[in-house]
């Protein structure tokens, strides 16, 4: 009933008592296949319709080149992409996300070359001035640091990213792996633990918080999180080869 209600609502283009019902819907089934079905097409609808929309009444808004700047993006058109955001930063400097945005795209660019990375750099600094508690601006910076060997500044980055955001496993990671790395394996501990409970079907936390246990002493903790990252490596093994079988219409393998 709740399904044909929201087909229904969907005909009449009423995506208001839609939606609420498919709010309902996911509440009551969460892993429903029909549901599911239903929030990928109902969600899509209702984004094509708004932008269609915006560019029918507002065509020359700065919103408009960003969802162009967007649509570019998942297509994998960087430049493109890159130079809508630039458009739009040269009449709306202080937009926020627009520099994170930008500086994502500059770092998607294959075989980005120092000059392209620099720039990326400083549209992470810009965004982080407009909007100090981007979490995910300070956490490319500190991998940005990371990949450059620049461990201390890596740490300040992720540390800043974990305040913000506390939820933010990989931000965790990166710090204790940056202490790892210079073997300061007691002071990784704190947030390599913290990493593994926040993603623990990852078994890179694991890994980590193993090789850290290890390394000071703590040889049991340390076997359980190997057998823990072992279990995370077979549940994503197990996963992949679900959807590689359902992709090929063969049923799932016992």
């Amino acid at each position: 009933m709740g399904v044909d209600y929201i087909r229904c609502a969907m005909l009449l283009h009423r995506d208001g008592p839609a939606a609420s019902a498919l709010e309902r819907m996911q509440r009551l089934y969460p892993n429903d296949a029909e549901v599911l079905y239903l929030a990928v097409h109902i969600y899509s609808g209702m984004a094509s319709s708004a932008s269609q929309a915006l560019l029918r009444e507002h065509p020359r808004s700065y919103q408009v080149r960003e969802l162009d700047a967007e649509a570019l993006e998942t297509q994998g058109q960087w430049a493109r992409a890159a130079a809508e955001y630039r458009a739009v930063l040269k009449v709306h400097p202080d937009l926020i996300g627009v520099h994170f945005r930008l500086g994502r795209v500059l770092l998607s660019e294959p075989h980005a070359g120092a000059a392209v990375l620099a720039e990326a750099k400083r549209q992470f600094q810009d965004e982080l001035l407009l909007d100090p508690d981007n979490a995910g601006a300070e956490f490319v910076l500190g991998d940005m640091d990371f990949g450059a060997h620049r461990w201390a500044a890596a740490i300040a980055h992720f540390r800043r990213a974990a305040a913000i955001n506390p939820e933010f496993g990989d931000a965790y990671l990166g710090w204790g792996r940056a202490l790892v790395v210079q073997q300061k394996y007691a002071a990784a501990l704190a947030p390599l633990r913290h990493a593994a409970r926040l993603d623990g079907q990852n078994p890179t936390p694991h890994y980590y918080y193993a090789f850290a246990l290890l390394h000071t002493g703590h040889r049991k903790e340390a076997a359980r999180q190997m057998a823990l990252q072992r279990q995370a490596l077979k549940r994503a093994e197990a996963a992949r080869d679900r959807v590689r079988r359902g992709l090929q219409g063969l049923p799932p393998a016992h």
